[in-house]
């Protein structure tokens, strides 16, 4: 699958090598390809390197885009190409916060009535849109075998693309759970939020998931959520 990747950060740069590992064909559109950082992605990963002048042509060729970009270049880099995107699956990766380690405790940017991924939706009407991943650290996208229990992922969005962000997602050793349309992602994005603060303010560090444990894993609850 072509997978098109947007921010060569810890997020997207992690994604990159791990579905790349699983022979995807992946692309990362990043600031600057010549840096050092996005060669090393280029050598791990074997992608394909586009800049922002280059969106076009990376959405064109591309089966699925993931959005790990800060939350704040989301509308610019998306809103622009929204007939590129059109009939495209996104999966959006973003908690909508300000970036830095005093900046972050404003919390959420938006929520209540809309979303992250309700935006993306709007910059990007036409395409199908996914929220998920947001909700676990890189460190777990990288070694899920760290936690004891399988990591959960929860998604939510338009239904014609859950399949294939299922499919990604377990490919990375998480387990999918589909909570609902794309306006849920105001419930999720707070969870991902939740996990920033206990990672940083309240220094727990990375290497944990907020995961729901099912008393019955026969039961109904385990087939509807499908965990």
């Amino acid at each position: 699958m072509n997978i098109c990747i947007l921010g060569g950060g810890r997020v997207g740069g992690t994604l990159a090598k791990r579905w790349a590992s699983n022979g995807h064909a992946v692309s990362l559109v990043v600031r600057d390809k010549k840096n050092a950082k996005s060669l090393e992605l280029v050598n791990t990963t074997t992608a394909i390197l586009f800049d922002n002048s280059e969106l076009a042509k990376a959405f064109g060729e591309a089966e699925v885009i993931v959005n790990a970009l800060p939350w704040s270049e989301v509308e610019k880099m998306l809103k622009p190409f929204a007939e590129s995107l059109a009939g495209k699956i996104i999966l959006d990766a973003t908690n909508p916060i300000k970036l830095g380690a005093d900046e972050v405790k404003d919390g959420l940017l938006i929520g209540h009535t809309t979303s992250a991924g309700e935006q993306v939706k709007e910059f990007a009407p036409q395409a199908i849109v996914i929220k998920g991943l947001n909700t676990v650290g890189w460190e777990i996208m990288e070694n899920p075998e760290i936690i004891p229990h399988q990591p959960v992922a929860f998604i939510c969005g338009d239904d014609a693309g859950k399949t294939v962000v299922s499919n990604l997602i377990s490919e990375l050793g998480l387990k999918p759970c589909d909570v609902g349309s794309i306006k849920e992602a105001r419930l999720t994005e707070p969870v991902g939020f939740f996990w920033i603060h206990l990672c940083f303010a309240r220094q727990w560090g990375p290497e944990f998931v907020i995961n729901p444990i099912i008393a019955n894993p026969s039961g109904p609850i385990s087939e509807l959520a499908g965990i």
